[in-house]
């Protein structure tokens, strides 16, 4: 299986909750997929104005593959999840790393030995980091 086993888990408490039947297997997925328009709606909603995050929230829900993976019984739905939560904390730690920079001033910066700002994070995340 190439897939993670955490993918099962809201799915298995669904069952142990509500008995098997098919209700209870797709609930999972289907708020996985509300969480997923969600998350970035409110990624988007921290930089930019309502109207952009709406935007965001309903390309999110429009998309035919996310429409396709929160209606059926697929792995993919947490995982959709995982990378835009994981967008978002992006975000999030772009934010404080330019509050720590901007705090700090210049003579603190070099005091580091670098300067770059939210590019510090890590390498893979430069190119988010760069626009």
């Amino acid at each position: 299986m190439d897939k993670t086993p955490a993918a099962l888990w809201p799915m298995v408490l669904s069952v142990r909750i509500f008995g098997l039947n098919s209700w209870s297997i797709l609930v999972p997925q289907a708020l996985m997929g509300m969480a997923a328009v969600g998350v970035p709606y409110a990624t988007v909603r921290r930089r930019f104005p309502v109207r952009a995050a709406l935007l965001a929230g309903t390309v999110m829900a429009l998309t035919p593959v996310a429409v396709l993976m929160f209606r059926f019984d697929n792995p993919d739905a947490l995982l959709v999840l995982l990378l835009t939560l994981a967008a978002y904390c992006l975000v999030r730690a772009q934010e404080k790393v330019r509050v720590l920079h901007g705090r700090a001033g210049p003579a603190g910066r070099r005091a580091r030995g670098h300067g770059r700002g939210p590019a510090d994070l890590t390498p893979a995340t430069t190119p988010a980091t760069a626009a």
